[in-house]
This record gives structure tokens, C-alpha cells and sequence, in this order.
């Protein structure tokens, strides 16, 4: 009996679990694409699988790529920065191994996996189950 509910809870946890979509475009990303200003467009995810947007937060976010640093913002204002690298390393969202953009040791910032780095897109996830995933636009300076 044991058994048979531990199965069942096992088959009811993977089902609930939503995938991420990983891009296949194996491509490697040129680091210099990413700099510049990055607008906040959605993040989905978590526990409750929710959808948070600028209009249903209401304020304004997006990152920086500059000089190795990456800046966030929050309607404006700088609410934190710290330099990063750039690996390939193994992730939850692939077998193969995915870019990771790895903050300094001086930060308690999560690593955040490239799930999606093509033409304007930018698409950033925990490399964490029911972690969030971010998306954002490449702004127009």
C-alpha cells in the first residue's frame, strides 16, 4: 500500500511540473550582444505557476550588461549590480549544457541560465525547479 501511494505522489509531482522551452540554437552566444539595456516584459514560474508582468506589478524593471557588470533596476533606480562570467555548465532545462551567466562570489545573486538569447530576446531562468523565468527586450539607446 505504501508502495502504491508513494507511485501515485511521484506520477502526480512530475506531471505538474511545467517545462521550460529551452532555444536549440546552438550558436554560442556573443557576449557583446548582450550589452546594453534590457526591458522587463513577463516572469512566470514559482510553486503557483504565476505571470507577472510591468502592468500587473506596477513598476518598471530591467537589467544592464556593462563592462562585465550586470545592473538591475526598479523604476530607475539601481537595486543591485555585480560583476558575472559567462560559463557552459549542465542545467535542469537540458542534458546538454546551456549558458549560465555566474555572479561574483560577492553576491548572494542566483546564477541565471540563457534559456534564449536570440535577435532582441532575451530569456533568463533559476536553475532551480519551480524557480522563475524572466523575459526581456533589448531596448533601443
Amino acid at each position: 500500500m505504501k508502495n502504491a501511494i508513494f507511485a501515485v505522489l511521484i506520477a502526480v509531482s512530475l506531471f505538474a511540473c511545467k517545462a521550460t522551452q529551452v532555444s536549440k540554437d546552438e550558436k554560442p552566444i556573443d557576449i557583446k550582444s548582450l550589452s546594453g539595456q534590457w526591458d522587463w516584459k513577463k516572469t512566470t514560474g514559482g510553486i503557483a505557476g504565476i505571470t507577472i508582468t510591468p502592468e500587473t506589478a506596477r513598476y518598471i524593471l530591467h537589467i544592464e550588461f556593462k563592462n562585465s557588470e550586470m545592473l538591475y533596476y526598479k523604476n530607475g533606480e539601481v537595486t543591485q549590480h555585480f560583476h558575472y562570467d559567462i560559463t557552459r555548465d549542465k542545467t535542469i532545462y537540458s542534458t546538454d549544457s546551456l549558458y549560465i551567466i555566474k555572479p561574483d562570489t560577492t553576491t548572494n545573486a542566483m546564477p541565471l541560465v540563457i534559456t534564449k538569447a536570440v535577435n532582441d530576446t532575451l530569456v533568463l531562468a533559476d536553475n532551480v525547479h519551480d524557480g522563475f523565468t524572466t523575459t526581456y527586450i533589448k531596448k533601443n539607446n
